[in-house]
């Protein structure tokens, strides 16, 4: 059998959980591993043209990163990723034109239809001289059209790439479809062929032994299989295999014990890997952007997000809702007091009680159930948010049922997780019509929900209570992303000249200012 080159690309890929940073304890202790394994290549992230959002050291690898990875694996052939859609060819030189010495290959990921473009860009960087790869993403979804396109292609690539990875994004394609694929594309591929596969239905490994029996050489891994949606073929399991089939010779079984611990940690706390959903997106050919988001917020439960990619309609979706404009004109109000479920409300619940009871004319909103009821008794008038699964929580809480003073409010339709709506207070549902007057920002985030009911009663001023933010970001993954999400949609709603905006509790939430609620009191 011919030599099998590995590619590790769990900095890059991995770094869809991370914003493509690492520890360096993580950083260090992969490439001391690595340097004992039999990987040819080591993808360590993207080059990229600048971005309007943070991402991290991975993702724009400057040069004195790639110079201190360059150390760490002095044996290895490292590899950078670039966008497609970012560069043109007169971009190259600034783009990567330092990084001749340091990197041996440069990786474009392309679609079926942009294979002439990419084949230009890929030509351009091979004058340069470095190797060059093809991504070729949406494997199990190629049309005969594709099939096509890739195939007209084939007798010009040699000049333009020297490997062409067949990519399964969406973790969908069966052994016997990937057979299918190679025997049509590898008679006529004048360079090797490789293949970068998703777990999703867990066939990353049985397509890798497929492409193994009719001889591709080249196999992309990440350590834990950690990547994108339901992550990648892990590096360990293939490199075990390969010992077990006599493949390789021997394999440093410590090394892959040590590397797989770095990552263990990391795994636990960003929870990639397959599940119902995956599977779901896998089988059917589904983008995992959507299903990362949704687990990733933890604001739906895993049956929503089936009922959500089986498009489906959700238990009680044929609720008639009224408009929300049935509720505006019930009443007016000058200010909104929108409390959230930070910490902090349950630390100055008695202050937030006896302001909010002071303050019968303005409108109080619940962004979740979640401290809901402790206002409940203040007898005031009072709108809850629901979304995802919040309407589950009450469901069996009477307080909540047939009373005059609350309202619910619902996100704008069609939601794609449907709708669930207790019995006992579907005659108090009302949901936003599409006119967002927040530009931008996710229509089914709690907060969004509430500001935004708080502008179409045209106030003022709007009061938060229980916004806190995450003071330590480097923890939960998700406490990034929420906290990224609201500070999205605080930054949408400051914009907006005709309110005053403020927190009445810390916050850790920048451009927006901060009273006392005890200097209220």
């Amino acid at each position: 059998m011919k030599r099998i080159n590995i590619l590790d690309c769990t900095l890059r890929d991995g770094g869809y959980y991370t914003n493509w940073d690492f520890d360096n304890s993580v950083v260090d202790a992969y490439c001391k591993e690595l340097n004992e394994l039999p990987v040819e290549y080591v993808e360590v992230g993207y080059r990229s043209p600048a971005k309007k959002e943070y991402l991290g050291r991975f993702f724009y690898l400057p040069k004195l990163v790639l110079q201190d990875l360059r150390k760490k694996l002095p044996s290895k052939k490292l590899v950078v990723m670039l966008n497609l859609k970012d560069i043109s060819v007169e971009l190259l030189p600034s783009l990567i034109g330092d990084l001749k010495g340091q990197v041996a290959m440069i990786r474009i990921v392309s679609a079926p239809s942009e294979i002439q473009e990419a084949m230009k860009i890929c030509k351009a960087i091979k004058l340069m001289g470095f190797e060059v790869g093809i991504n070729m993403m949406y494997m199990s979804k190629w049309s005969n059209s594709d099939v096509e396109k890739i195939q007209n292609a084939l007798p010009n690539l040699k000049e333009a790439a020297d490997i062409l990875y067949l990519v399964d994004s969406y973790g969908g394609v069966t052994p016997e479809q990937f057979r299918n694929i190679i025997r049509t594309l590898k008679p006529l591929c004048p360079v090797p062929l490789g293949f970068h596969g998703h777990n999703n239905i867990e066939l990353a490994l049985a397509n890798a032994i497929v492409g193994l029996e009719e001889g591709l050489e080249n196999f992309d891994t990440t350590v834990l299989g950690m990547g994108r949606g339901a992550g990648n073929l892990k590096t360990e399991l293939f490199l075990i295999y390969l010992e077990s089939a006599d493949v390789l010779k021997s394999l440093n079984l410590n090394a892959i014990a040590q590397i797989v611990n770095a990552f263990t940690p990391l795994q636990q706390q960003y929870g990639w890997g397959t599940n119902v959903p995956y599977m779901i997106s896998g089988s059917k050919n589904l983008p995992q952007k959507e299903v990362m988001d949704w687990m990733g917020m933890k604001r739906y439960d895993i049956d929503n997000i089936v009922v959500a990619l089986q498009g489906m309609v959700a238990k009680n979706s044929n609720v008639q809702i009224k408009p929300i404009d049935n509720l505006i004109n019930k009443r007016s109000f000058k200010k909104a007091i929108i409390i959230g479920g930070g910490p902090s409300v349950k630390s100055h619940n008695e202050a937030i009680f006896e302001y909010v009871s002071k303050n019968p004319d303005a409108l109080l909103v619940s962004s979740s159930t979640h401290y809901a009821g402790d206002w409940l008794k203040t007898g005031l008038e009072q709108v809850i948010c629901l979304m995802g699964n919040e309407g589950k929580k009450i469901d069996h809480l009477d307080q909540f049922m047939d009373t005059k003073n609350i309202s619910f409010v619902f996100p704008t339709s069609p939601r794609a997780m449907g709708l669930y709506v207790p019995e006992g207070i579907q005659k108090n549902c009302y949901e936003l019509d599409g006119d967002c007057l927040l530009k931008g920002t996710p229509s089914d985030a709690p907060l969004s929900l509430a500001m935004e009911l708080a502008l179409r009663f045209k106030v003022s001023e709007i009061e938060l209570i229980g916004f806190d933010g995450y003071a330590h970001l480097q923890g939960e993954a998700v406490d990034f992303d929420l906290h990224s999400e609201t500070q999205k949609i605080i930054n949408a709603a400051t914009k907006i000249d005709s309110v005053k905006w403020k927190s009445l509790t810390p916050t850790h939430y920048e451009g927006i200012s901060t009273s006392s609620i005890y200097s209220l009191l």
